[in-house]
């Protein structure tokens, strides 16, 4: 799905038979109903790494964890260094770099860095840079991670706080523009 100004997408868990309602932005979007997805499926998936199901700040701390523990179980050659006071978005974080071996150990990954806010211990800044293609070989580290880097996701403006309500999920909200 390539995302137009206005496109709108909901998703929750056990609702709308496990699918995701997308609703197109642009004139397509007034020309089409609402569509039904598999959030795994290929036209959900065309412009994504994951799917829907894996968004959010608590299925990003699940993946790192996931693919740390592998690091582990799997005794990766894998170097990782924190580093002490560190800033993202104004705010204090850990910061912690995984270099990976090699693409046989790590076949997504050479390189993550991930930053953890000191004070919710929640990961607010993650990016994830590829194995360079041939000719990079003499690249500086900043060139390099500039044309490895495959992922990239930021917390912002986080309200521990604020509490939403099930009709913030609901296909009839009338804040969305979802038609059947």
């Amino acid at each position: 799905i390539v995302g137009d100004k206005g496109q709108e997408l909901l998703y929750v868990d056990g609702e709308n038979e496990e699918k995701m309602l997308v609703k197109m932005g642009g004139l397509k979007g007034r020309l089409m109903p609402t569509l039904k997805l598999d959030p795994h499926g290929s036209l959900a998936m065309q412009e994504s790494r994951y799917p829907i199901t894996k968004a959010g700040i608590k299925a990003l701390a699940e993946t790192i964890i996931e693919f740390r523990k592998k690091d582990l179980d799997e005794n990766l050659n894998t170097e990782c260094v924190m580093l002490p006071n560190q800033k993202f978005d104004g705010k204090d974080c850990y910061c912690f770099i995984a270099h990976f071996a090699n693409a046989k150990e790590s076949p997504s990954y050479r390189k993550s860095v991930i930053y953890i806010d000191q004070k919710t211990c929640l990961p607010i800044f993650v990016r994830g840079f590829g194995w360079p293609e041939d000719g990079l070989a003499s690249a500086s580290a900043d060139e390099l991670d500039e044309k490895t880097l495959i992922e990239s996701y930021s917390f912002t403006e986080i309200n521990m706080k604020s509490e939403l309500a099930t009709s913030d999920f609901s296909d009839t909200n009338t804040d969305y523009r979802f038609r059947r």
